[in-house]
């Protein structure tokens, strides 16, 4: 028979037989199939793996559906701390990561993701606030007209290691590490850094923010950097410290951002004033650890120390005379706060620095614009500020000169709160005489710490596995 009557009888068998197409499987129904796949005890064989995973990718695929409120999906009433409801994000994304540190991923039934909250709160990121949780959808009683379901469940990935889930216990997927590569709470790179040394006025006004959601039943670690940097410097810290759940349960991250170009008393009086902002916007949170690098550990001493205005009639004369609130006479007076608990150094030139003497700070100084707000403030006050010789007001620069009589005054003023020291040196041999390429020990070292560390690093060792662990065991000392 030739292939025309072939594709006749063929098409006239189909229409005699009314078959039809196989029917299309909804999301729902794939993510209750490959659910039910998954053997009710848990084991680690590839077999098993593999049908977590088939799982996964069926959430994955509902996740757009799931935004949108498709009533093929609907949401579990939380019943326990560890779960969130609905209405807490404004949206879900899927929690992808370029790596997989231990402590910060963690293979597990579920889809990791990230709940996202608007920015829209104090303290929060302008791109809002990234919550790491993880997504499990079971099959649910079907509508009457008899379409499949699932029922939402969303957990806490920072409270959940193991949940009972369709009468079974499951071991829950982790992906924190997602939440650290995309938190914009950590800053712009360290390009943005320079550019905002030389263009202080386009930052404005410096500003604490939160990496998660205000807890007042958490301790606060404040972390204050450097001259040309930003928060983003701390990445690979909060990346190590939250690779522990004790420190995950026991203590939340806060990242102060500030022109640094800046004198160094205005910074630290936008960093009293921002911990202010704090106990208005959320009410009063636990006495915090202030965590500060290189002149981030200057203004962290500022926190814990005080200037009399004795002390501040010798740095500028006629300054106590100014009105209590008076922003200038705020930087240069002020008590120690009691609201610190612990001050940890990290590479801080406490009796300055000579490279604020080099050629290079010296083209810094002249091409630095402060905020227009301190901008103002000194105009009013040009008889009181000292300049330089050449007319040129005082920069950060001119502040990390061991010459500063700010620092000067700051040396003399004890410390409210224990304090660490973690310091680098080049070389290995003596700690006397070396340096981290840019702070000396001498700078660095400062009389009365409860611990001091010597690190083999440059000025960068605020990464440095030694850092690191000793931070950990800093924290530890919080019961």
């Amino acid at each position: 028979m030739d292939p025309f009557r072939w594709t006749i009888l063929l098409a006239a068998a189909l229409v005699l037989t009314g078959c039809q197409s196989p029917p299309t499987v909804t999301q729902a129904e794939r993510i209750n199939r490959t659910f039910g796949a998954i053997p009710a005890s848990s084991s680690s064989s590839s077999a098993e793996a593999v049908r977590k995973a088939d799982y996964r990718t069926a959430l994955a695929a509902a996740l757009p559906a799931i935004n949108a409120g498709d009533p093929q999906f609907f949401w579990r009433t939380p019943a326990k701390r560890n779960e969130y409801s609905r209405g807490q994000f404004s949206k879900l994304r899927r929690a992808d990561s370029r790596r997989a540190p231990p402590g910060l991923v963690r293979d597990g039934l579920g889809l990791p993701v990230i709940g996202i909250i608007p920015g829209n709160t104090p303290n929060a990121p302008s791109s809002g606030f990234l919550v790491p949780a993880t997504l499990v959808a079971t099959p649910a009683s079907p509508e009457k007209n008899g379409t499949p379901r699932s029922q939402i469940r969303l957990f806490d990935s920072l409270r959940t290691d193991r949940a009972r889930i369709d009468q079974r216990a499951f071991a829950v997927a982790r992906n924190l590490e997602a939440v650290i590569e995309k938190a914009q709470s950590l800053g712009p790179g360290r390009l943005d850094g320079w550019k905002n040394f030389l263009n202080a006025h386009r930052l404005g006004q410096s500003r604490l923010t939160f990496f998660q959601p205000f807890d007042p039943d958490k301790i606060p670690v404040v972390l204050v950097h450097g001259l040309f940097s930003t928060p983003q410097m701390w990445a690979n810290v909060v990346r190590a410290l939250w690779a522990d759940p004790g420190v995950r349960d026991r203590f939340q991250f806060w990242m102060f951002y500030y022109p640094t170009g800046q004198p160094i008393p205005a910074s630290a009086l936008e960093l009293r004033q921002e911990l202010d902002a704090v106990v208005r916007n959320h009410g009063r949170f636990k006495p915090a650890i202030l965590v500060g690098h290189s002149m981030g550990g200057l203004l962290a001493r500022t926190l814990v120390s005080g200037l009399s205005p004795d002390a501040a009639e010798r740095i500028v004369p006629g300054i106590a005379g100014l009105p209590a609130n008076h922003r200038v006479r705020q930087s240069l007076i002020f008590e120690p706060r009691t609201d610190v608990r612990r001050v940890i150094f990290l590479m801080t030139p406490h009796q300055g620095s000579r490279m604020a003497l080099t050629s290079y700070s010296a083209l810094g100084m002249r091409l630095t614009r402060f905020p227009d707000w301190l901008g103002d403030e000194i105009r009013t006050l040009g008889h009181l500020i000292p300049r330089d010789d050449r007319g040129r007001l005082p920069t950060s620069i001119h502040g990390l000169s061991p010459d500063s009589q700010f620092l000067s005054a700051l040396r003399k003023a004890p410390m409210a709160a224990p304090y660490h020291s973690i310091i680098g040196i080049r070389s290995s041999r003596s700690a006397i005489g070396s340096s981290d390429g840019v702070v000396t020990y001498e700078s660095a070292h400062v009389p009365g710490a409860e611990s001091e560390l010597l690190v083999p690093s440059g000025h960068g060792g605020h990464t440095h596995p030694m850092t690191l662990a000793e931070l950990h065991r800093i924290l530890a000392l919080e019961k």
